[in-house]
């Protein structure tokens, strides 16, 4: 088992090379979040950004328009 830092916390976590099988607080943490359960489904959740993305006006190397007034 891997151990892996997130900013919830440290965890060790197992993978069957393409999702995490098992997610577990480290056992050093006296206090670990319970949301270091949620690591294991968050990884492949739909709502998650499937690619890198970047604006068109970048990519296309416009020049940036200024925020100021």
């Amino acid at each position: 088992m891997a151990t892996h830092l997130t900013h919830w916390g440290a965890f060790e976590a197992d993978s069957d090379g393409d999702r995490l099988t098992e997610v577990r607080p480290w056992r050093g943490d006296p206090e670990p979040m319970p949301l270091i359960g949620n690591v294991a489904a968050a990884q492949h959740h739909p709502a998650r950004i499937g690619q890198p993305h970047v604006r068109k006006g970048l990519a296309g190397g416009q020049p940036r328009r200024s925020r100021a007034g």
